[in-house]
């Protein structure tokens, strides 16, 4: 059984940039954010930049179930706050790294259930 090893690593700069960080730290795994993990809006990822990210994952040996997305630190889907609830939920839809950044992402039927 392969273990995989890493690190919530930093993405600024480019999303690129979480898998440079993650190989200089030794990680055969890592975690990063897909937006701002502190706001509600956030601009789309550039096509450009995406691929870039599929390449060099890649290219650096990454497969994408070694990519964990983590989302906003706002999604609260317990929230009594109406207008909280549905950002939470309209967020978690938009968490959907295999279409734009090429990450899998192995919740998706929970994020599913938790929105109907």
């Amino acid at each position: 059984m392969t273990k995989y090893i890493g690190a919530h690593v930093s993405a600024s700069g480019g999303v690129g940039n979480a898998i440079l960080n993650a190989e200089a730290i030794g990680a055969n795994a890592f975690a990063l954010f897909t937006r701002n993990q502190r706001s509600w809006v956030s601009k789309p990822l550039p096509q450009l930049e995406i691929d870039g990210f599929k390449a060099l994952l890649v290219d650096r040996g990454f497969r994408p179930e070694m990519v964990l997305p983590h989302d906003s630190y706002l999604i609260n889907l317990g929230s009594p706050d109406e207008e909280t609830l549905n950002k939470s939920r309209a967020q978690l839809l938009q968490l959907n790294p295999s279409a734009q950044d090429g990450i899998k992402v192995g919740d998706e039927l929970l994020i599913k259930r938790n929105v109907d």
